[in-house]
């Protein structure tokens, strides 16, 4: 309800992605006239070459909150990934998940700039499985930096992420369906 006298006075409401628009619309009735989708941009200045490393197959995660971002269903893909790819990697980045001796798992925890730069080059893809976020930055951020994604068709990631062309959209937030689209990019460098 406090939302959506928010809304109601606001002259514009400007949101990240058409699917939060649809979301003001609908959910708090605003008139479709006053609401606007921008869009965003990436936060990741200055991205390094992608030069993945084929011995090590890496998947990336960049988010705070482990939890909220889909790191869990992550985790279970990536145990799936693991014992197809041996060599396979999960970096973590932006939190530190209580996950134990993890085989094949770093949690880096908050990182500098540079630092975060630098693994965005080396990653073999991208994952982010929130299931819900109104646009998640560090889709573009990756894509910046040439790194191609795997999240779930939810929310608005089908207006960042093309499917087949700049990631990988799964229909359902089953672990072997993750798994397969993380395979089938870390096995396959050329069509990442």
């Amino acid at each position: 309800e406090c939302q959506r006298l928010v809304f109601e006075r606001c002259r514009r409401v400007l949101t990240l992605s058409e699917w939060t628009r649809r979301s003001v619309i609908d959910d708090y009735g605003i008139d479709p006239d006053r609401v606007v989708a921008v869009g965003a941009g990436s936060n990741l200045a200055d991205p390094l070459p992608h030069r993945p490393d084929p011995d090590r197959p890496t998947v990336l995660f960049v988010g705070r909150d482990w939890e909220q971002k889909g790191g869990p269903l992550l985790l279970d893909a990536f145990r799936i990934v693991r014992a197809r790819i041996p060599a396979a990697r999960l970096v973590i980045v932006g939190c530190t998940p209580p996950l134990g001796a993890e085989p094949g798992v770093e949690a880096l925890g908050p990182l500098d700039h540079d630092r975060l730069r630098g693994l965005y080059a080396a990653a073999g893809c991208f994952a982010l499985l929130s299931p819900f976020d109104a646009f998640p930055n560090v889709i573009l951020e990756a894509g910046a930096a040439g790194l191609p994604v795997v999240s779930t068709d939810e929310g608005s990631r089908g207006e960042v992420v093309v499917h087949g062309v700049t990631g990988l959209l799964t229909p359902t937030r089953d672990p072997a369906d993750v798994a397969g689209a993380l395979a089938a990019l870390l096995g396959d460098p050329a069509t990442a």
